[in-house]
């Protein structure tokens, strides 16, 4: 898996007229050797922060996870889904995901890290985005959303 830097994100990965930056594709030997591939990354970051809250009151420790409204591009370490844990000050920030359509939740505990876990599993998605806040993220442009917390059921 490759990650961008910071302030870039993957624009589109271009083999033989196709673009499979938004497909899962195996590389390796014989067959599964490819030439001739053009990996584009832009220079155009989208940042979202904000807080959680549970009525009136702010929560301090909580994780936001991101999907995209697309639930083609709901797969595993797909460049479109994060996790992100809320700082010691209570604020969440995401940033370098691609600009688009994207459902945010805030949650009470979730297992797992940005690379993967259970808040990757389609029925937790499914969950989740029933509640989940939907926002669009632009290209060079920065957003604040404010969420309440989800209490998983335990």
């Amino acid at each position: 898996v490759a990650t961008a830097p910071a302030g870039w994100w993957l624009n589109s990965v271009m083999l033989g007229g196709r673009n499979l930056a938004d497909e899962p594709m195996t590389f390796g030997t014989g067959d599964r050797t490819h030439t001739g591939a053009e990996v584009v990354f832009v220079r155009n970051q989208t940042a979202l922060t904000g807080t959680a809250h549970e009525g009136d009151r702010p929560i301090m420790d909580y994780s936001v996870v991101v999907y995209p409204t697309n639930a083609a591009l709901q797969y595993p370490r797909s460049r479109h889904t994060t996790l992100v844990r809320s700082d010691p000050d209570g604020q969440y920030t995401v940033t370098n995901l691609p600009p688009g359509t994207y459902w945010v939740a805030a949650v009470d505990g979730v297992a797992g890290d940005a690379s993967g876990g259970e808040w990757q599993s389609p029925e937790l998605i499914a969950l989740l985005t029933r509640s989940a806040r939907r926002v669009t993220l632009d290209a060079n442009r920065s957003m604040s959303v404010d969420l309440p917390l989800i209490r998983l059921p335990r």
